[in-house]
Protein backbone atom coordinates (compact mmCIF):
# COMPACT_ATOMS: atom_id res chain seq x y z
CA UNK A 1 0.00 0.00 0.00
CA UNK A 2 2.89 2.51 0.62
CA UNK A 3 4.15 1.86 -3.05
CA UNK A 4 0.76 2.98 -4.39
CA UNK A 5 0.49 5.70 -2.34
CA UNK A 6 3.86 7.26 -2.47
CA UNK A 7 2.94 6.53 -6.72
CA UNK A 8 0.43 8.54 -6.57
CA UNK A 9 2.12 11.52 -4.85
CA UNK A 10 4.64 11.63 -7.83
CA UNK A 11 2.14 11.66 -10.04
CA UNK A 12 0.45 14.94 -9.15
CA UNK A 13 3.58 16.40 -8.11
CA UNK A 14 4.28 16.63 -11.71
CA UNK A 15 0.91 17.92 -13.70
CA UNK A 16 2.97 18.98 -16.85
CA UNK A 17 2.56 16.15 -18.95
CA UNK A 18 -1.18 15.78 -18.47
CA UNK A 19 -1.76 19.08 -18.95
CA UNK A 20 -0.14 18.39 -22.46
CA UNK A 21 -1.25 15.38 -23.36
CA UNK A 22 -4.18 15.10 -21.97
CA UNK A 23 -5.83 18.26 -21.22
CA UNK A 24 -4.70 20.20 -24.36
CA UNK A 25 -4.28 17.90 -26.50
CA UNK A 26 -8.18 16.63 -25.96
CA UNK A 27 -9.45 19.85 -27.17
CA UNK A 28 -7.05 20.12 -30.02
CA UNK A 29 -9.34 16.94 -30.73
CA UNK A 30 -12.40 19.19 -30.29
CA UNK A 31 -11.26 21.63 -32.07
CA UNK A 32 -9.75 20.13 -34.94
CA UNK A 33 -13.50 18.12 -35.40
CA UNK A 34 -15.05 20.97 -34.99
CA UNK A 35 -15.89 21.74 -38.81
CA UNK A 36 -16.55 18.60 -40.19
CA UNK A 37 -20.25 18.10 -41.26
CA UNK A 38 -22.67 16.43 -39.61
CA UNK A 39 -25.28 15.96 -42.10
CA UNK A 40 -28.65 13.83 -40.99
CA UNK A 41 -28.36 9.90 -41.62
CA UNK A 42 -31.19 9.35 -44.70
CA UNK A 43 -31.54 13.25 -46.09
CA UNK A 44 -32.01 13.91 -49.35
CA UNK A 45 -31.14 17.67 -49.67
CA UNK A 46 -28.75 17.73 -52.65
CA UNK A 47 -28.03 21.07 -54.24
CA UNK A 48 -25.06 21.76 -56.68
CA UNK A 49 -23.05 24.93 -56.48
CA UNK A 50 -23.48 26.96 -59.70
CA UNK A 51 -20.06 27.03 -61.94
CA UNK A 52 -19.13 30.67 -63.32
CA UNK A 53 -18.85 31.37 -67.01
CA UNK A 54 -17.26 34.66 -68.47
CA UNK A 55 -18.30 34.93 -72.47
CA UNK A 56 -16.73 37.03 -75.01
CA UNK A 57 -19.23 37.12 -77.64
CA UNK A 58 -17.95 38.88 -80.57
CA UNK A 59 -20.52 37.16 -82.60
CA UNK A 60 -23.58 39.49 -83.05
CA UNK A 61 -25.97 37.14 -83.82
CA UNK A 62 -29.48 35.96 -82.83
CA UNK A 63 -28.28 32.66 -82.25
CA UNK A 64 -25.27 33.30 -80.26
CA UNK A 65 -27.28 36.14 -77.79
CA UNK A 66 -29.64 32.87 -77.87
CA UNK A 67 -27.10 30.83 -76.42
CA UNK A 68 -25.75 33.08 -73.75
CA UNK A 69 -29.03 33.64 -72.35
CA UNK A 70 -29.62 29.77 -72.05
CA UNK A 71 -27.04 29.49 -70.07
CA UNK A 72 -27.35 32.63 -67.49
CA UNK A 73 -30.47 30.13 -66.74
CA UNK A 74 -28.08 27.68 -65.08
CA UNK A 75 -25.04 29.41 -64.11
CA UNK A 76 -23.45 32.79 -63.27
CA UNK A 77 -22.81 34.32 -66.48
CA UNK A 78 -20.15 37.01 -66.68
CA UNK A 79 -20.69 38.43 -70.64
CA UNK A 80 -19.45 42.14 -69.96
CA UNK A 81 -15.67 40.85 -69.65
CA UNK A 82 -13.51 42.83 -71.74
CA UNK A 83 -11.61 41.49 -75.18
CA UNK A 84 -8.42 42.13 -73.73
CA UNK A 85 -5.66 38.94 -74.21
CA UNK A 86 -4.25 39.86 -70.93
CA UNK A 87 -7.57 40.07 -68.90
CA UNK A 88 -8.72 36.91 -70.82
CA UNK A 89 -5.52 35.08 -69.39
CA UNK A 90 -6.19 36.79 -66.03
CA UNK A 91 -9.61 35.06 -65.95
CA UNK A 92 -8.51 31.49 -65.81
CA UNK A 93 -4.85 32.65 -63.58
CA UNK A 94 -6.84 34.00 -61.20
CA UNK A 95 -9.74 31.81 -60.44
CA UNK A 96 -12.18 35.02 -61.27
CA UNK A 97 -14.20 32.47 -63.28
CA UNK A 98 -14.54 28.40 -63.66
CA UNK A 99 -14.97 28.82 -67.31
CA UNK A 100 -14.04 30.58 -70.00
CA UNK A 101 -16.05 30.90 -73.30
CA UNK A 102 -15.20 32.97 -76.44
CA UNK A 103 -17.69 33.08 -79.38
CA UNK A 104 -15.89 33.80 -82.67
CA UNK A 105 -17.17 36.17 -85.02
CA UNK A 106 -19.32 34.27 -87.79
CA UNK A 107 -19.86 30.81 -84.89
CA UNK A 108 -23.74 31.74 -85.25
CA UNK A 109 -24.30 31.58 -88.65
CA UNK A 110 -22.03 28.82 -89.22
CA UNK A 111 -23.30 26.89 -86.45
CA UNK A 112 -26.88 27.21 -88.30
CA UNK A 113 -26.18 26.12 -91.28
CA UNK A 114 -23.74 22.85 -90.29
CA UNK A 115 -25.87 21.69 -88.14
CA UNK A 116 -29.47 21.96 -90.28
CA UNK A 117 -27.04 20.47 -93.18
CA UNK A 118 -26.31 17.45 -90.33
CA UNK A 119 -22.49 18.31 -90.81
CA UNK A 120 -20.43 18.67 -88.04
CA UNK A 121 -20.73 22.32 -86.97
CA UNK A 122 -17.84 24.17 -85.77
CA UNK A 123 -16.55 24.24 -82.00
CA UNK A 124 -16.36 27.22 -79.69
CA UNK A 125 -12.94 28.05 -77.66
CA UNK A 126 -13.37 27.83 -74.19
CA UNK A 127 -10.60 27.64 -70.93
CA UNK A 128 -11.50 25.89 -68.06
CA UNK A 129 -9.79 25.73 -64.55
CA UNK A 130 -7.78 22.89 -63.77
CA UNK A 131 -7.81 22.89 -59.98
CA UNK A 132 -11.49 22.13 -59.56
CA UNK A 133 -13.78 19.56 -61.27
CA UNK A 134 -16.16 22.94 -61.52
CA UNK A 135 -14.58 23.34 -64.59
CA UNK A 136 -15.36 20.52 -66.71
CA UNK A 137 -18.94 21.11 -65.11
CA UNK A 138 -19.06 24.66 -66.96
CA UNK A 139 -17.62 23.84 -70.12
CA UNK A 140 -20.31 20.35 -70.37
CA UNK A 141 -22.76 23.03 -69.83
CA UNK A 142 -22.23 24.73 -72.71
CA UNK A 143 -21.16 21.81 -74.92
CA UNK A 144 -24.87 20.64 -73.73
CA UNK A 145 -26.43 23.57 -74.87
CA UNK A 146 -24.76 23.26 -78.17
CA UNK A 147 -25.90 20.27 -78.80
CA UNK A 148 -29.11 20.70 -77.75
CA UNK A 149 -29.50 23.24 -80.33
CA UNK A 150 -27.96 21.08 -82.92
CA UNK A 151 -30.70 18.68 -82.27
CA UNK A 152 -33.23 21.07 -82.59
CA UNK A 153 -32.02 22.39 -86.18
CA UNK A 154 -31.78 19.45 -87.01
CA UNK A 155 -34.83 17.56 -86.14
CA UNK A 156 -36.68 21.15 -87.62
CA UNK A 157 -34.48 22.21 -90.44
CA UNK A 158 -37.27 24.92 -90.63
CA UNK A 159 -37.40 26.30 -87.56
CA UNK A 160 -35.32 29.68 -87.07
CA UNK A 161 -32.32 30.56 -84.78
CA UNK A 162 -34.61 31.94 -81.91
CA UNK A 163 -36.46 28.59 -81.79
CA UNK A 164 -33.12 26.43 -81.83
CA UNK A 165 -32.20 28.76 -79.01
CA UNK A 166 -35.31 28.85 -76.98
CA UNK A 167 -35.43 25.05 -77.68
CA UNK A 168 -31.59 24.34 -75.98
CA UNK A 169 -33.09 26.08 -73.73
CA UNK A 170 -36.21 24.39 -72.78
CA UNK A 171 -33.85 21.18 -73.30
CA UNK A 172 -31.51 21.92 -70.32
CA UNK A 173 -34.68 23.54 -67.64
CA UNK A 174 -35.64 19.65 -68.02
CA UNK A 175 -34.80 17.71 -65.24
CA UNK A 176 -34.75 13.91 -63.47
CA UNK A 177 -35.89 13.64 -59.99
CA UNK A 178 -34.48 10.84 -57.92
CA UNK A 179 -34.91 9.94 -54.69
CA UNK A 180 -32.39 7.66 -52.05
CA UNK A 181 -32.76 6.67 -49.04
CA UNK A 182 -29.37 5.59 -47.42
CA UNK A 183 -29.31 1.37 -46.24
CA UNK A 184 -29.39 0.82 -42.58
CA UNK A 185 -26.03 -0.94 -42.13
CA UNK A 186 -23.77 2.06 -44.56
CA UNK A 187 -26.02 4.66 -42.22
CA UNK A 188 -24.17 6.38 -39.46
CA UNK A 189 -26.44 7.23 -36.95
CA UNK A 190 -23.19 8.45 -34.73
CA UNK A 191 -22.03 12.01 -35.78
CA UNK A 192 -18.97 11.80 -38.10
CA UNK A 193 -17.13 14.61 -35.91
CA UNK A 194 -17.43 12.32 -33.04
CA UNK A 195 -16.22 9.26 -34.67
CA UNK A 196 -13.22 11.52 -35.75
CA UNK A 197 -12.46 12.69 -32.11
CA UNK A 198 -12.70 8.90 -30.59
CA UNK A 199 -10.35 8.50 -33.52
CA UNK A 200 -7.95 11.58 -32.85
CA UNK A 201 -7.61 10.80 -29.40
CA UNK A 202 -5.54 7.16 -29.77
CA UNK A 203 -2.39 9.80 -29.91
CA UNK A 204 -2.87 11.65 -26.70
CA UNK A 205 -3.23 8.38 -24.82
CA UNK A 206 -0.31 7.11 -26.36
CA UNK A 207 1.55 9.81 -25.29
CA UNK A 208 -0.03 10.67 -21.98
CA UNK A 209 0.37 7.34 -20.36
CA UNK A 210 3.99 6.24 -21.87
CA UNK A 211 5.24 9.51 -20.77
CA UNK A 212 3.52 10.38 -17.72
CA UNK A 213 3.83 6.61 -16.19
CA UNK A 214 7.69 7.13 -17.03
CA UNK A 215 7.60 10.14 -14.81
CA UNK A 216 5.57 8.67 -12.30
CA UNK A 217 7.90 5.75 -11.74
CA UNK A 218 11.38 6.55 -13.12
CA UNK A 219 12.54 6.96 -8.86
CA UNK A 220 10.99 3.56 -8.28
CA UNK A 221 13.60 2.17 -11.05
CA UNK A 222 16.58 3.79 -9.81
CA UNK A 223 19.51 1.31 -8.36
CA UNK A 224 18.87 2.47 -4.69
CA UNK A 225 15.38 2.11 -4.57
CA UNK A 226 15.35 -0.97 -6.44
CA UNK A 227 17.87 -2.44 -3.84
CA UNK A 228 16.22 -1.63 -0.43
CA UNK A 229 12.96 -3.43 -1.99
CA UNK A 230 15.06 -6.40 -2.15
CA UNK A 231 15.26 -6.03 1.69
CA UNK A 232 11.36 -5.28 2.30
CA UNK A 233 9.27 -8.22 2.51
CA UNK A 234 8.03 -7.46 -0.73
CA UNK A 235 7.76 -9.72 -4.00
CA UNK A 236 8.95 -8.64 -7.20
CA UNK A 237 5.42 -9.63 -8.47
CA UNK A 238 3.77 -7.73 -5.66
CA UNK A 239 6.18 -4.58 -6.54
CA UNK A 240 5.04 -4.59 -9.93
CA UNK A 241 0.88 -4.82 -9.35
CA UNK A 242 1.33 -2.19 -6.58
CA UNK A 243 2.53 -0.28 -9.28
CA UNK A 244 0.20 -1.09 -11.94
CA UNK A 245 -2.33 0.13 -9.66
CA UNK A 246 -1.21 3.48 -8.81
CA UNK A 247 -0.93 4.01 -12.87
CA UNK A 248 -5.00 2.63 -12.95
CA UNK A 249 -5.29 6.32 -11.20
CA UNK A 250 -4.00 7.75 -14.56
CA UNK A 251 -6.00 5.50 -16.21
CA UNK A 252 -9.31 6.76 -14.53
CA UNK A 253 -8.04 10.29 -15.52
CA UNK A 254 -6.99 10.02 -18.81
CA UNK A 255 -10.44 8.31 -19.34
CA UNK A 256 -13.03 10.09 -17.67
CA UNK A 257 -11.45 13.40 -19.14
CA UNK A 258 -11.26 12.39 -22.58
CA UNK A 259 -14.74 10.20 -22.97
CA UNK A 260 -16.39 13.07 -20.54
CA UNK A 261 -14.83 15.94 -23.13
CA UNK A 262 -16.13 13.94 -26.67
CA UNK A 263 -19.77 13.91 -25.12
CA UNK A 264 -19.83 17.03 -23.47
CA UNK A 265 -18.54 19.35 -26.89
CA UNK A 266 -20.49 17.34 -28.71
CA UNK A 267 -23.70 16.83 -27.11
CA UNK A 268 -25.38 18.93 -29.79
CA UNK A 269 -24.47 16.69 -32.63
CA UNK A 270 -25.15 13.20 -30.30
CA UNK A 271 -29.11 14.48 -29.53
CA UNK A 272 -31.32 11.83 -30.89
CA UNK A 273 -28.43 9.17 -31.02
CA UNK A 274 -29.14 6.08 -29.36
CA UNK A 275 -27.52 5.87 -25.80
CA UNK A 276 -26.39 2.42 -26.26
CA UNK A 277 -24.08 3.63 -29.24
CA UNK A 278 -22.68 5.97 -27.24
CA UNK A 279 -21.98 3.75 -24.18
CA UNK A 280 -20.37 1.42 -26.32
CA UNK A 281 -17.92 3.84 -27.80
CA UNK A 282 -16.54 4.48 -23.88
CA UNK A 283 -16.73 1.13 -23.92
CA UNK A 284 -13.99 0.92 -27.26
CA UNK A 285 -12.39 4.25 -25.36
CA UNK A 286 -11.59 2.26 -22.02
CA UNK A 287 -10.25 -1.17 -23.89
CA UNK A 288 -8.04 1.33 -25.52
CA UNK A 289 -6.37 3.22 -22.49
CA UNK A 290 -6.23 -0.60 -21.48
CA UNK A 291 -3.50 -0.48 -24.22
CA UNK A 292 -2.10 2.86 -23.79
CA UNK A 293 -1.71 2.27 -20.00
CA UNK A 294 0.30 -1.56 -20.33
CA UNK A 295 2.25 0.34 -23.03
CA UNK A 296 3.03 2.90 -20.46
CA UNK A 297 4.15 0.06 -18.14
CA UNK A 298 6.50 -1.39 -20.15
CA UNK A 299 8.47 1.60 -21.01
CA UNK A 300 9.02 2.88 -17.33
CA UNK A 301 9.93 -0.77 -16.69
CA UNK A 302 12.71 -0.08 -19.27
CA UNK A 303 13.94 2.05 -16.76
CA UNK A 304 13.87 4.76 -19.74
CA UNK A 305 14.41 8.40 -19.01
CA UNK A 306 12.42 11.59 -19.59
CA UNK A 307 13.41 12.52 -23.38
CA UNK A 308 13.51 8.85 -24.26
CA UNK A 309 9.72 8.50 -23.04
CA UNK A 310 8.72 11.38 -25.08
CA UNK A 311 10.50 10.39 -27.93
CA UNK A 312 9.06 6.77 -28.35
CA UNK A 313 5.50 8.03 -27.06
CA UNK A 314 5.46 10.59 -29.63
CA UNK A 315 6.45 8.69 -32.93
CA UNK A 316 5.02 5.37 -31.34
CA UNK A 317 1.74 7.57 -31.10
CA UNK A 318 2.12 8.86 -34.60
CA UNK A 319 2.82 5.65 -36.57
CA UNK A 320 0.18 3.61 -34.81
CA UNK A 321 -2.43 6.72 -35.48
CA UNK A 322 -1.59 6.60 -39.17
CA UNK A 323 -0.93 3.35 -40.18
CA UNK A 324 -4.31 2.25 -37.64
CA UNK A 325 -6.70 4.36 -39.54
CA UNK A 326 -7.45 7.02 -36.91
CA UNK A 327 -6.18 9.81 -39.12
CA UNK A 328 -6.26 9.13 -42.54
CA UNK A 329 -8.76 6.60 -44.36
CA UNK A 330 -7.38 2.80 -44.24
CA UNK A 331 -9.04 2.68 -47.93
CA UNK A 332 -6.59 5.31 -49.14
CA UNK A 333 -3.74 3.22 -48.05
CA UNK A 334 -1.15 1.33 -49.73
CA UNK A 335 -2.50 -2.84 -50.02
CA UNK A 336 0.63 -3.20 -48.19
CA UNK A 337 0.11 -0.70 -45.69
CA UNK A 338 -3.19 -2.41 -44.99
CA UNK A 339 -1.73 -5.70 -44.36
CA UNK A 340 0.54 -3.66 -41.77
CA UNK A 341 -2.35 -1.72 -40.35
CA UNK A 342 -3.95 -4.90 -38.83
CA UNK A 343 -1.37 -5.83 -36.59
CA UNK A 344 -2.11 -2.56 -34.83
CA UNK A 345 -4.68 -2.18 -32.41
CA UNK A 346 -5.56 0.98 -33.49
CA UNK A 347 -6.92 -0.77 -36.40
CA UNK A 348 -9.35 -2.82 -34.42
CA UNK A 349 -9.90 0.05 -32.41
CA UNK A 350 -11.27 1.71 -35.75
CA UNK A 351 -13.12 -1.08 -36.82
CA UNK A 352 -14.83 -1.61 -32.97
CA UNK A 353 -16.16 2.30 -33.99
CA UNK A 354 -17.52 1.45 -37.10
CA UNK A 355 -19.44 -1.18 -36.13
CA UNK A 356 -20.89 0.27 -33.09
CA UNK A 357 -21.56 3.76 -35.38
CA UNK A 358 -23.30 1.56 -38.60
CA UNK A 359 -24.85 -1.67 -36.01
CA UNK A 360 -28.72 -1.85 -36.84
CA UNK A 361 -29.43 -2.42 -33.77
CA UNK A 362 -28.06 -3.55 -30.05
CA UNK A 363 -28.38 -7.23 -30.76
CA UNK A 364 -25.28 -10.15 -29.88
CA UNK A 365 -25.39 -10.83 -34.06
CA UNK A 366 -24.86 -7.35 -34.82
CA UNK A 367 -22.30 -6.16 -32.21
CA UNK A 368 -20.04 -9.31 -32.56
CA UNK A 369 -18.03 -8.04 -34.87
CA UNK A 370 -17.17 -4.90 -32.71
CA UNK A 371 -16.89 -7.85 -29.97
CA UNK A 372 -13.73 -9.44 -31.60
CA UNK A 373 -12.02 -6.46 -32.60
CA UNK A 374 -12.09 -5.23 -28.90
CA UNK A 375 -11.15 -8.71 -28.31
CA UNK A 376 -7.86 -8.11 -30.40
CA UNK A 377 -6.77 -4.87 -28.66
CA UNK A 378 -7.42 -6.45 -25.38
CA UNK A 379 -4.99 -9.07 -26.54
CA UNK A 380 -2.63 -6.47 -27.27
CA UNK A 381 -3.04 -4.82 -23.68
CA UNK A 382 -2.35 -8.49 -22.11
CA UNK A 383 0.79 -9.29 -24.24
CA UNK A 384 2.62 -5.87 -23.41
CA UNK A 385 1.07 -6.31 -19.43
CA UNK A 386 3.07 -9.60 -19.40
CA UNK A 387 6.10 -8.52 -21.14
CA UNK A 388 6.31 -5.36 -18.82
CA UNK A 389 6.48 -7.73 -15.35
CA UNK A 390 9.01 -9.34 -17.39
CA UNK A 391 11.06 -7.40 -17.87
CA UNK A 392 10.71 -5.67 -14.52
CA UNK A 393 11.53 -9.45 -12.77
CA UNK A 394 14.28 -9.10 -15.32
CA UNK A 395 15.75 -5.94 -14.09
CA UNK A 396 15.07 -6.06 -10.63
CA UNK A 397 17.12 -9.73 -10.31
CA UNK A 398 19.57 -8.36 -12.10
CA UNK A 399 19.95 -5.50 -9.08
CA UNK A 400 20.66 -8.55 -6.64
CA UNK A 401 24.45 -9.11 -7.99
CA UNK A 402 25.76 -5.53 -6.55
CA UNK A 403 23.61 -6.33 -3.69
CA UNK A 404 25.37 -9.77 -3.19
CA UNK A 405 29.04 -8.83 -3.88
CA UNK A 406 29.06 -5.87 -1.09
CA UNK A 407 28.03 -8.61 1.23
Amino acid sequence: MSVFKTACRVLFRHPVYLIIYVLYLGLMGIFVTANIETDEVGSTAFSAEPVTIAIVNRDDNAFTDGLVNALQERADVANDVADDRQQLQDIIAKGAADCLVIIPNGFGASFVEAARAGDAPPEIETAVATDTVDGLRAESLVNTALTCAALELRLDPDASVEEAAAAARASMERTVKAHYTARAEEASPLPPNYLTYCGWIVYPIICAFGVVIVMMLRDFNSGDVRRRNLTAPLSSLRLSLSLAAACAVLFGIVFLWLFGLGVVARAGSLVGVDAWRIALCGVALLTFCLFGLAFGFLLSQCGIGELMANALANIIGLMLSFLGGAWIDITLMAPGLKTIAMFTPVYWYEEALQTFATAPDATASALAPACGALGVVLLFALVIFVAALLVGRIRLSQSKLPAYQAG
